[in-house]
């Protein structure tokens, strides 16, 4: 009888290990399938984020530039400059208008930007400069004016803060028949936009964990 046992418990321990094998083999494929369906979870809900992050840094600058190019003040304003009427008063009071907008919101930049005379009116300067064709730094102005679009963003060096990279938000002023007349808008500089991402990721971050 002892001769037969050896053979049966081989049996047996092949069964055993051939079943353990295959169950081993299933589950790795089973957990790599599941893995990757989490992964592709992951991969979407990060880049959903992502897009809301942005999108809430965003709406602000946007609603706030939009609402600046339908200002009646403004239309009035480049009205003035075109029929050279404009004070000194004129210009001061333009200016406090711009900065009033850079306290409320704490914007980096808000500008405006004459299509008569080119003139770039600024919170803190006053006239900072003038746009003018043929120059690097304004190619982004003129281009803006032959799109159709009515808002556009671009990043840029602030030539009114020591060159320093800024997410710009640009609008179209019109007058009622929709003529040009100027284009505003607002900027951030990069260094806040990368720290409202990091921090949006940090707390999505401790909101899943």
């Amino acid at each position: 009888m002892r001769r037969n046992i050896i053979p049966v418990c081989l049996v047996i321990a092949f069964v055993i290990i051939g079943g353990f094998t295959m169950s081993a083999f299933f589950s790795y494929f089973s957990f790599q399938t599941l893995f990757k369906k989490d992964v592709e979870a992951v991969s979407e809900l990060t880049s959903e984020n992502i897009f809301v992050n942005i999108n809430n840094l965003m709406d602000r600058p946007i609603n706030v530039s939009l609402a600046m190019a339908n200002d009646t003040f403004l239309r009035s304003f480049m009205l003035k400059e075109e029929e050279r009427k404009l004070t000194p008063g004129d210009l001061e009071l333009l200016r406090n208008y711009l900065e009033s907008y850079q306290k409320k919101y704490c914007f980096d930049s808000v500008f405006l930007v004459s299509e008569k005379t080119g003139a770039y009116y600024h919170y803190k300067n006053g006239i900072d400069r003038y746009m003018r064709p043929g120059e690097p730094e304004n190619e982004w102005y003129f281009k803006f004016l032959k799109e159709q679009q009515e808002c556009s963003l671009n990043v840029d060096n602030d030539e009114a803060k020591d060159n320093i990279i800024t997410v710009f938000v640009n609008c179209k002023l019109t007058d009622s028949d929709g003529k040009l007349l100027a284009v505003v808008g607002v900027g951030m500089e990069t260094p806040y936009v990368q720290q409202f991402l990091v921090e949006n990721e940090k707390n999505m971050a401790s909101t899943h964990f």
